[in-house]
């Protein structure tokens, strides 16, 4: 009944593609698709997106720049976890909040729902928390899950919906494709009514991590929009306010800028001026060497060999690491394929020498028996008549020569080793997904 709750209410409204990610995944821009913006580790795969690779404390999200003009939504998302390893890390995280982008996954305004891949079960089911947050420092230890979901190690990506009515949040689930079920439902004052949507990863310590992969946003509109359109881009605010962080670089210049006095005055003297030489103030050689030195004295302030050295050992050289340890990864990857592959080419080999050896020998029998076959015929006293019916015999039995029994061995053995060949390499592949 849920489930067809469900498709109702989304075959029922249609499609909002600015609030959408769906593949193709083609850039708009740096690090942009659309109206989202990929940070952190995000990488574009064109079929998906990899929001973490299998490294720890490796950091990746996808974040709307565009609020929303709609109180009631439906939030479709397919995600997929697959690392072989019993222990994931950390998971994936929904977000509707206040802010544009929120920096900390810890502190923001609006409500976040966490898939905590950290605590799989031996079942493969993992924890789903909800938090309601009024921004302030959260601390998920002290809350309970209110469901589970199968997502680590699936074959399909698992579809998660999430839908906002009013005051009520509820998660459904599909493991199986085109079944839905509900996990958890629940009513909160206060929720926020229109905001931005953002969905992160993030993998924990060397013991736990996933590749966290992205494949679909789906949004509907439940409602009317009700909220005025903006008389403004604000997609593109947002992107400043996210790249640049427009008001903190503001002020830490106007900062700067207030400590060159000499500097602010002769731009102030050359603007009154119009920036020509007939003013009536005169100024002398020693006045340059002071703007030289109040600019020697900024960039000295601006930039030190300690704060530069600063900068490279705790970001520099962390991302460094981080692309050996991918390198690394690939290369042992690598050679993982490499023997096996090999095993399985020196495995059908044997198996083709066997095969060969056995039809020789069957070759060298079946003559051996033409041979005496032959030589046991009197043409003298053959009958034709009698010849006649014995090829009619022959022709009729063919079937059950060696030579036909030959034929249907090796075609078994191709067969056979054909579907080993299948099913490893589906294996291997992960149901046969190019990975770029």
């Amino acid at each position: 009944m849920i489930s067809f709750l469900s498709f109702f209410i989304t075959s029922s409204f249609a499609l909002e593609t600015r609030y959408s990610l769906v593949p193709p995944f083609e850039f708009t821009n740096i690090s942009e698709i659309g109206n989202w913006t990929l940070r952190g580790s995000a990488a574009n795969l064109k079929k998906y997106l990899r929001l973490t690779s299998t490294i720890d404390g490796d950091f990746g999200s996808v974040c709307q720049r565009v609020p929303t003009l709609f109180k009631d939504w439906q939030f479709e998302t397919e995600v997929k976890a697959n690392n072989n390893r019993h222990r994931g890390g950390e998971g994936f995280w929904f977000y509707f909040t206040d802010e544009v982008c929120p920096d900390m996954l810890l502190q923001f305004t609006g409500f976040a729902i966490w898939i905590n891949t950290t605590k799989t079960s031996p079942d493969g089911l993992s924890p789903i928390y909800f938090v309601h947050n009024e921004n302030q420092v959260i601390d998920f230890d002290k809350y309970t899950p209110l469901a589970y979901i199968k997502i680590r190690n699936s074959t399909n990506p698992v579809r998660i919906r999430i839908t906002k009515k009013g005051e009520t949040i509820r998660l459904e689930k599909s493991e199986n494709i085109g079944e839905y079920s509900e996990a958890f439902h629940l009513t909160q004052k206060g929720l926020l009514k229109y905001g931005y949507f953002t969905l992160a990863s993030i993998t924990g310590s060397t013991s736990g991590f996933d590749n966290n992969d992205l494949y679909a946003i789906r949004t509907f509109a439940l409602g009317p929009y009700d909220q005025k359109e903006f008389d403004y881009d604000i997609s593109t605010k947002n992107r400043k306010i996210i790249e640049d962080a427009v008001d903190i670089r503001r002020s830490m210049k106007e900062e700067r800028r207030s400590k060159m006095v000499n500097m602010n005055k002769y731009n102030e003297d050359a603007t009154k001026h119009q920036n020509k030489l007939t003013g009536k103030e005169k100024y002398d050689l020693k006045d340059a060497f002071n703007l030289i030195r109040e600019a020697e004295l900024r960039g000295m302030k601006t930039v030190t060999i300690d704060e530069l050295k600063s900068f490279i050992n705790s970001y520099i050289e962390t991302t460094i690491a981080k692309a050996m340890k991918k390198i690394d990864m690939a290369f042992e990857k690598f050679d993982e394929t490499k023997l096996d592959m090999n095993e399985l080419w020196g495995y059908l080999r044997s198996q083709l020498l066997d095969l060969g050896m056995e039809t020789k020998q069957s070759l060298k029998k079946l003559e051996a028996e033409c041979l005496t076959a032959a030589k046991t015929m009197k043409l003298e006293n053959l009958n034709q008549e009698t010849l006649q019916k014995s090829v009619d015999q022959a022709t009729g039995t063919a079937s059950d020569s060696t030579v036909s029994k030959v034929l249907m061995y090796i075609m078994a053995v191709e067969v056979v080793a054909y579907v080993i060949f299948f099913v490893y390499k589906r294996q291997k592949t992960h149901g046969f997904i190019k990975v770029d």
